[in-house]
């Protein structure tokens, strides 16, 4: 992790092109692109992320489908 805090970590991730993961948590998390595209999607509520762009994901949500359609970089911010 870019930072560990009690409070809150903060991670800073590549993925390659095509590579498809899940986010779950019960509290929010917040995503940053860097460089690349990130689509983030959550039942039939799709959200596309370029580099400067970030999404408060509530952790409501439960699960979250992550699809990288390019080789991507990214922040990712959760509490622990």
């Amino acid at each position: 992790y870019l930072v560990e805090d009690p409070l809150f970590r903060v991670g800073a991730w590549r993925a390659a092109k095509g590579e498809r993961f899940h986010l779950n948590s019960d509290s929010f998390q917040v995503v940053g692109v860097l460089h690349g595209r990130l689509e983030l999607a959550h039942d039939q509520y799709p959200v596309t992320l370029l580099p400067g762009q970030f999404a408060l994901i509530p952790g409501c949500l439960g699960r979250v489908t992550v699809e990288t359609p390019v080789k991507s970089e990214f922040l990712h911010a959760q509490v622990p």
